[in-house]
């Protein structure tokens, strides 16, 4: 028990680190929250700061998630599997609800999907490939991600691993309430298409 609550505290501290305050700071700008859709994501702050500033918030988001899992197999050497499972629930609970922006916080698609990998990295890529085919089928960001995390959880109720399918299970249905809006539109047929093929074979020509 005390390696499940230590390792969820560790996360949760880590993840109310929300680099896109950092990165906006640094760009001499408002917080992101009073800008663009008002996530603290990079998403929002690519949008409106550029590229750059989006991608600084990224790796800010990717470099506290491999901090926070490291370090809790660092200090629980002998649990370092059940350290990170718990580790990577409070991180995605400490980046969409950190408590200091009084539990409104961004969407953790980029802490989930370090977290998968770390945790799991064969099963990890093999849902996120698959999410990725069904982003460049469906044209669609809100599906992938929340698909990702539900293969996982029915990959490991299928191993019959009980606790981490329901910690999975968790994230999966926190993914989904953190784009409850983005699949109403979605329902409705107002979501906004994204041609990731067409995009990158842009900016090729551009080059």
């Amino acid at each position: 028990m005390i390696v499940r609550i230590v390792s969820l505290l560790i996360g949760y501290a880590f993840g109310n680190i929300l680099s896109a305050f950092v990165v906006a700071k640094f760009f001499g700008q408002p917080a992101p929250t009073e800008f663009g859709s008002g996530n603290p994501g990079t998403a929002n702050v690519g949008a409106v700061l550029g590229k750059k500033a989006g991608i600084l918030v990224l790796i800010g988001d990717l470099f506290k998630t491999l901090v926070a899992l490291v370090l809790v197999q660092f200090i629980f050497t002998a649990d370092a599997e059940l350290a990170m499972l718990y580790a990577g629930l409070g991180l995605t609970l400490g980046h969409d609800f950190p408590i200091w922006q009084k539990f409104k916080g961004g969407k953790g698609v980029a802490v989930s999907v370090l977290f998968m990998l770390i945790f799991d990295w064969r099963l990890g890529l093999i849902e996120l490939l698959v999410a990725l085919f069904v982003l460049v089928v469906s044209q669609n960001l809100t599906v992938p991600p929340i698909l990702a995390l539900l293969l996982m959880t029915a990959q490991y109720m299928m191993r019959g691993d009980t606790e981490t399918m329901y910690v999975f299970l968790v994230l999966t249905l926190i993914m989904i309430w953190q784009f409850r809006t983005d699949l109403k539109d979605l329902v409705q047929g107002n979501a906004k298409k994204v041609d990731i093929l067409k995009s990158t074979k842009q900016r090729f020509k551009n080059k």
